[in-house]
């Protein structure tokens, strides 16, 4: 567990007692009654997230909740103090069985995002080094991965044959298509939305890239596939002909999931925690995700078949500990 927030910091927040941790995530975050203080990794992100956070909650947004932000006593328009920011509990319980929920809060939030924020904020683009910005450049073609620091060369060759496969069935997305028009969107809501009977779902740690909405989509389905096996054709099929928001191309949801798998497959090899990767890298199912994904590309192939020969047996998903 990281170290506590100070009494001044606590202070500064207008909060007193004794943090409880939280656990989940990277076990960073603290509660105090119904306010969570956690540490910034960038304070000036971390400043900028609580005052979009602010301008959503303005909105009075409508099937999802967020944290509240908690401004210091100092001002009203101060969000960091000490390299800690606070915000309100979120209640609730991450479960597999409301993927429909999650993928409807997730277009919700995301339709508000567009709305709000009309282009590439600096505080997503002047991130400090971080292995799944890295990879995200990479991924999406706008910088060589010869060109990126801290990648570890053994990782990176354990890796290397799925990630030629997927980058084998890659293929140019359509300019023209308006869904691929980037906006903010949340890049690690499996694990980060929470479900609470007779509420909304909650939306935690807002993690932001500027991509197209349905790739978030496809995280989620490609960390559903390799983290909660089980739900697999299932899930798949949710996100490849689900209907809700108008019929999309296969080609292009099935393109942003291979993305999806090569971005979070190739951050293991980025600047590595090395305990993590050991622990997680042989629990994770990678390789049955991507033969899922790339099998999917071909209107006639035997879904089940597939799942019960090619899936291998994983582990649940240890929380958002990705990320």
């Amino acid at each position: 567990m990281a170290a506590q927030p100070s009494p001044s910091t606590l202070l500064a927040f207008g909060l007193s007692g004794t943090p409880r941790p939280l656990s989940g995530g990277r076990g960073l975050c603290y509660r105090i009654g119904d306010v969570v203080p956690r540490p910034c990794d960038d304070e000036a992100e971390s400043q900028w997230l609580s005052q979009l956070s602010r301008a959503l909650l303005r909105t009075s947004p409508v099937g999802y909740r967020l944290a509240n932000p908690i401004p210091s006593l100092a001002s009203p328009d101060i969000f960091v103090v000490d390299g800690w920011a606070a915000s309100s509990f979120v209640p609730g319980r991450v479960s597999v069985a409301h993927f429909p929920d999650l993928f409807r809060a997730a277009r919700l939030l995301h339709s508000d995002l567009a709305d709000l924020v009309k282009q590439k904020p600096a505080a997503v683009t002047g991130r400090p080094f971080n292995r799944f910005d890295e990879a995200d450049g990479v991924t999406w073609a706008e910088k060589s991965l010869a060109d990126v620091d801290k990648v570890n060369k053994e990782l990176l060759a354990q890796l290397q044959p799925i990630l030629d496969q997927l980058s084998g069935e890659m293929r140019p997305l359509p300019e023209e298509s308006a869904q691929l028009k980037c906006q903010l969107i949340h890049m690690d809501l499996l694990g980060n939305v929470l479900f609470e009977e007779g509420r909304a779902p909650g939306i935690i740690d807002l993690t932001f890239y500027w991509r197209p909405a349905l790739y978030a989509e496809a995280v989620v389905v490609f960390d559903g596939l390799t983290w909660e096996r089980d739900i697999g054709a299932k899930l798949v099929d949710m996100y490849l002909q689900d209907g809700e928001v108008g019929k999309k191309p296969r080609e292009i949801r099935v393109q942003l999931l291979l993305r999806a798998l090569y971005w979070r497959y190739l951050t293991f090899a980025i600047d590595p925690d090395l305990e993590f990767v050991r622990i997680n890298l042989p629990l994770a199912d990678h390789a049955g995700a991507a033969i899922l994904s790339v099998a999917w590309l071909s209107d006639d192939c035997n879904q089940e078949a597939i799942l019960r020969g090619r899936i291998v047996a994983g582990s649940r998903h240890p929380g958002n500990s990705h990320i």
